[in-house]
């Protein structure tokens, strides 16, 4: 099962950009939900639809230190060094879970979540790698930071 990126910070930028309204939400589940408008087809769940500037700062820092191109190098490097049983691929989404003043996540429960209750991922082959809005993520710690949540 090799694991794929699926790009959205552009396009969470693109949410985040318009006014904190019911039209900003509705987007928001539009993207999620795709075409089906009832489940989840793009995994972006940790995400707050009615974020504040706090994630909204911490998106554009991902932004601009690549952070999807980071991760890429990084899949690439664990899908060749594993064999998958078989080509059904891994859809990896990165999630900024926003922790600080939006009220959107509990970091503790969503910590909790992410490493025992992640079967509703794994049947969708959905990869989920998350950041915090209260880290800092400077270029420095970047490689190291994706490395450690595909290992």
């Amino acid at each position: 099962m090799p694991f794929q990126l699926t790009p959205v910070l552009a396009k969470i930028r693109s949410i985040y950009q318009m006014p904190r309204d019911q039209e900003r939400f509705n987007q928001y589940l539009r993207l999620l939900q795709g075409s089906s408008g009832k489940e989840m087809e793009l995994p972006i769940s940790s995400y707050n639809p009615m974020a504040k500037e706090v994630a909204i700062n911490q998106l554009e820092a991902l932004i601009r230190m690549d952070a999807e191109s980071i991760a890429v190098e990084e899949i690439q490097k664990i899908n060749q060094a594993n064999i998958f049983p078989n080509d059904s691929g891994i859809q990896v989404v990165i999630n900024l879970i926003d922790d600080i003043e939006g009220s959107w996540s509990n970091r503790f429960t969503t910590d909790y979540t992410s490493k025992f209750d992640f079967d509703p991922l794994i049947k969708r082959c959905f990869c989920t790698p998350s950041l915090y809005s209260f880290a800092f993520w400077c270029v420095r710690l970047r490689h190291m930071a994706f490395h450690l949540f595909f290992c």
